[in-house]
């Protein structure tokens, strides 16, 4: 397409035109990451735009297959797996209690000290750990440090989660709401009672409002000072009818939600894959941060059973984002 193209702007004003890219894309997508769309790499678009289409059949290639999609839809036969318990987190619940029942060992809120790769060693809390294979889904700058290499280039981006409880039985519909208001703080808001309804008390409702910011800065260093603005707001889009009718609020920051798509990642992130392979074959990079991929949650659980499969012989390639929708790999 042109170096042009590699900008997450173009490619969009020449997929869908200027109307829907300032109307959404633009204004969205610079307050979510804190760039401007012009330093944004296309893939951004690209990987956005396929997370949000289910049908892999329905095409989103421009203006026009979208509008059809949207008057004329066809059904999609599609079968979602989802607990009917404990909502999402049921999932780890379950892999922590069959890993403590093979005698495994599950260390949370345990940094690693130091990794001497050539002796297959690490520290936590100060502990000596042997391991065979390393299996990293953090930050890929903090492993840069813990291995004496410099990986500098990438970025991320850290999420602050305000967890409302609202005593009202219905809110909308919708289960996310993006906003790409710029007089509005909150980017996006997720109504957990439209995910897993068992999970709310008869009368109330779970709201989640998300806002984006870098580790250690000042939204996310004192992420209550912003606490009135958004509870105004929520009564601003209508989501609540008064700030009374906020009972609760629990407020969760998350390090290193996304990685940041800048125009220079990709090479980037080349060169620390390339380190990698070369001198440090025994680690493998995983998730959403160790790969540094801007996935959604079934990639990565599917992306994990298939480094499992790798790891014990059982599969003779890694599951990679460019295989992920493979048949071979379902």
């Amino acid at each position: 397409l042109g170096d042009v193209y590699k900008r997450q702007d173009q490619y969009i004003i020449n997929k869908y035109g200027t109307t829907l890219y300032y109307a959404f894309f633009k204004g969205y997508t610079e307050k979510f990451l804190q760039l401007k769309a012009s330093q944004i790499h296309a893939d951004w678009a690209t990987t956005g735009i396929n997370r949000s289409i289910i049908d892999k059949k329905a095409k989103g290639n421009s203006i026009f297959e979208l509008l059809r999609s949207v008057i004329l839809p066809s059904p999609v036969k599609t079968r979602f797996i989802y607990p009917k318990k404990q909502g999402f987190g049921y999932f780890c619940n379950r892999l922590a209690y069959w890993l403590k029942k093979q005698s495994g060992e599950i260390l949370t809120t345990a940094k690693i000290d130091k990794i001497n790769y050539q002796q297959s060693q690490l520290w936590v809390k100060g502990e000596l750990v042997n391991y065979k294979q390393l299996v990293w889904t953090g930050n890929l700058l903090d492993l840069g440090k813990l291995l004496g290499e410099d990986f500098s280039g990438l970025d991320y981006l850290s999420t602050i989660f305000y967890n409302f409880i609202i005593k009202k039985s219905k809110l909308r519909s919708d289960q996310w709401i993006y906003y790409g208001d710029w007089d509005l703080n909150m980017v996006r808001v997720s109504l957990e009672k439209n995910f897993a309804s068992y999970l709310i008390p008869k009368g109330y409702s779970g709201v989640v409002v998300e806002k984006t910011c870098k580790y250690q800065d000042i939204v996310w260093n004192n992420p209550r000072q912003y606490l009135p603005l958004l509870q105004r707001e929520l009564v601003q889009v209508g989501l609540i009818d008064n700030q009374n009718q906020i009972k609760k609020v629990y407020i969760e920051p998350i390090k290193d939600t996304y990685p940041i798509y800048h125009l220079r990642y990709k090479k980037a992130f080349a060169r620390v894959q390339l380190c990698m392979t070369k001198k440090y074959s025994r680690i493998k990079l995983l998730g959403r941060s160790g790969a540094f991929w801007y996935n959604n949650a079934d990639h990565s659980i599917k992306a994990a059973l298939g480094m499992a499969r790798y790891l014990l012989g059982r599969q003779q390639q890694l599951i990679t984002k460019d295989n992920i929708f493979s048949a071979k790999n379902t």
